[in-house]
């Protein structure tokens, strides 16, 4: 517990505030939550395609081989993190993940000049 609390203030004491890893950080810290509740949804899927057994081994063993674990994780990461961005933006977002809304940006155009 020591050890990653002096590695969390060594960052924090070098970090440039705006840059890369500091966004980064930023909105994992942000996300983190809503990805603790909806990864256990997200591998719910991935099991249950994965009983589409045409072969006694599982759908994605039959396709992937030694691979599975790895495609599975990054699946899973990847459909995690685009489903709680689509959650965030609901009107129940703070249900739903813990946080407020992001509301919906607009793109705004410049009016047409006659």
């Amino acid at each position: 517990i020591v050890a990653l609390y002096s590695l969390g203030l060594w960052w924090s004491d070098r970090q440039v505030p705006g840059s890369f890893a500091a966004r980064a950080y930023a909105y994992g810290a942000n996300r983190s939550f809503g990805v603790f509740l909806v990864h256990v949804l997200i591998l719910q899927f991935l099991v249950q395609f994965n009983a589409l057994d045409l072969h006694k081994q599982g759908w994605l063993k039959a396709h992937l081989g030694g691979w599975t674990t790895v495609v599975v994780y990054l699946l899973t990461i990847g459909l995690t993190l685009v489903a709680v961005e689509v959650l965030r933006r609901l009107p129940g977002s703070y249900l739903l993940t813990g946080r407020s809304r992001i509301p919906l940006q607009r793109k705004v155009t410049a009016p047409a000049t006659a």
